[in-house]
């Protein structure tokens, strides 16, 4: 190669990358304190314009090397992103239908909740005419409940107290009931009579339990709640 009138043989030859951009030969040149007009007798623009695969002097191997090295550990970082990246993605799905699912059963126990609640106004709205008679004294309460997916809540609840020492306690059983949408139990000491939630606000009185056959299910009305009452505490 010619240079300045004369000829020169370089001790060592090097090749510059290929797909190295001239911004980062630029930074590189500046973090090796390298005066790239020096180098090889080539002028800044000379130098980081070099086509591919053109020789260079000594001077740029260290530069060169310094590519490499950090090309490698960029690579390196890349081919480890993939199989990292497909795990966090399978996480952020996970958690996305976690937060998804908590929502939808939150909604499912409000439901719930407010359907009951309203079941117990219902009650007592009927009964109302024989509680300011004196022939029955009704008394809210709350349940603890617990259920799985749903969790723990507070429900609402009736003690209803007759003549007799007689008492009709009425509580939810729960919500998550195969075969139904809720249920809430009517007990009398041992005696019990199971009111099913069909649907939202759609409640039916299951009257008997031979099977399915021996079963008989009543639409909740006033009378169907007075029936109810009056076998439990006969």
């Amino acid at each position: 190669m010619m240079h300045g009138g004369g000829s020169q043989t370089p001790s060592a030859f090097t090749y510059w990358p290929e797909d190295v951009p001239r911004q980062y030969t630029d930074h590189l040149l500046s973090r090796a304190g390298s005066d790239p007009g020096s180098l090889a007798g080539r002028d800044h623009e000379e130098f980081t314009h070099v086509t591919p695969c053109a020789r260079i002097h000594d001077p740029c191997q260290g530069i060169t090397a310094m590519i490499e090295t950090e090309r490698r550990t960029a690579a390196d970082k890349e081919a480890s992103m993939p199989g990292t990246e497909e795990l966090f993605e399978d996480l952020r799905a996970m958690k996305k239908e976690g937060e998804n699912e908590k929502i939808e059963w939150a909604a499912v126990r409000k439901e719930w909740l407010e359907d009951l609640e309203n079941l117990m106004t219902q009650i007592r709205g009927w009964l109302d005419a024989g509680e300011k008679e004196g022939l029955l004294r009704i008394e809210k309460n709350t349940v603890t409940m617990e259920e799985e997916k749903i969790g723990t809540y507070q429900a609402p609840a009736l003690k209803i107290r007759f003549p007799g020492s007689r008492i009709v306690q009425v509580e939810p059983a729960g919500r998550l009931i195969v075969g139904a949408k809720g249920r809430v139990d009517f007990t009398h000491g041992p005696r019990k009579t199971i009111l099913l939630r069909r649907e939202h606000e759609s409640w039916q009185f299951r009257i008997g339990a031979g099977g399915m056959s021996g079963e008989k299910f009543h639409d909740l009305s006033e009378e169907s709640l007075s029936e109810a009452i009056r076998e439990l505490i006969a």
